[in-house]
């Protein structure tokens, strides 16, 4: 069983099935574009809801 990085995953499917080295690249592609597009805008969603929330005041 090849590590979970995708250097070796990749080598390994070019070991046992090199005729699906041009699908494997091309659906990891996409799968990476998918996660980046859903996951990297998340941490900037989170600041911009709670910086548009007012300031809690304490006690005066």
């Amino acid at each position: 069983m090849p590590d979970r990085n995708p250097a070796a995953l990749r080598i390994a499917v070019a070991r046992l099935i090199p005729d699906a080295l041009p699908k494997f690249d091309t659906h990891r592609a996409e799968a990476v574009n998918q996660a980046r597009d859903e996951f990297g805008l998340l941490p900037g969603r989170h600041f911009a809801v709670h910086a548009s929330r007012p300031t809690p005041k304490g006690p005066s």
